[in-house]
């Protein structure tokens, strides 16, 4: 639309800030056009911390690279020394849906799947484009967001050259420990993914349920949660 081209000529100083998100590392909040002369909402992320220019340009390379293929992912409006100025995407976190869904019990898993899709395509595309694997490596639930019916990804700042396994054990091992964690519907629920990654993509199962236990590792250290290992192999 012609305000996302006007803006590019704009300044950081000419938008107001009218609410912060949620970031561990960054000042990430929603930005507006002070004289509301467009009527646009826009994300400010600013980075903060140790080589944060550094990933301030890899989250700005992503952007760039991705919205020239078939992935969803907010349009890149303005750089800066330490700060991109994005699209706003408005709609439901993955984490969202997945409190959603668990406390009305649904089986609709379309959304986790466009996940699963997306961290594939992913690695596709890098490979294509760089010449080698990247994955996301960061895979907070709040960086997936469902817009009808497209999913998109945010934040692009740890992503590096790794293996898919990687990313899905994550997102499985974090599906798993949200609170109330190791449910009845979550394991059912990685239970069919597995399924999924089976049957459309012959993936090795085995590897990602290696890379899941060595995530919950890590949140067993991170946030002192007893793991159930001794019953992961029978649930997966």
């Amino acid at each position: 639309m012609d305000s996302k081209a006007n803006i590019k000529i704009k300044d950081i100083s000419e938008f107001l800030k009218i609410q912060k998100f949620y970031s561990k590392r960054n000042e990430v909040c929603l930005v507006k056009d002070r004289d509301g002369s467009d009527g646009e909402n826009y994300v400010l992320k600013i980075f903060k911390g140790r080589q944060k220019e550094r990933r301030k340009k890899i989250e700005g390379n992503f952007l760039k690279d991705l919205r020239i293929s078939s992935l969803h992912v907010p349009e890149l409006l303005l750089t800066g020394k330490d700060y991109l100025l994005m699209e706003y995407i408005k709609g439901s976190t993955l984490l969202d849906i997945l409190i959603r869904h668990e406390g009305n019990g649904s089986s609709d898993d379309r959304p986790f799947l466009m996940a699963i899709d997306f961290i594939y395509d992913f690695y596709r595309h890098t490979l294509e484009s760089a010449g080698r694997s990247y994955i996301l490596k960061d895979i907070n639930l709040r960086n997936f967001i469902c817009r009808e019916d497209k999913l998109y990804r945010i934040d692009f700042e740890d992503c590096a050259p790794g293996y898919i396994e990687e990313d899905l054990g994550k997102l499985f091992a974090f599906m798993l420990t949200y609170d109330p964690v190791f449910t009845e519907w979550k394991i059912s629920r990685v239970k069919d993914f597995f399924k999924y990654l089976s049957d459309k993509y012959s993936a090795d199962t085995d590897n990602i349920k290696s890379e899941m236990k060595r995530e919950l590792i890590s949140i067993e250290d991170r946030r002192g949660l007893e793991i159930p290992f001794g019953k992961i192999d029978k649930w997966f």
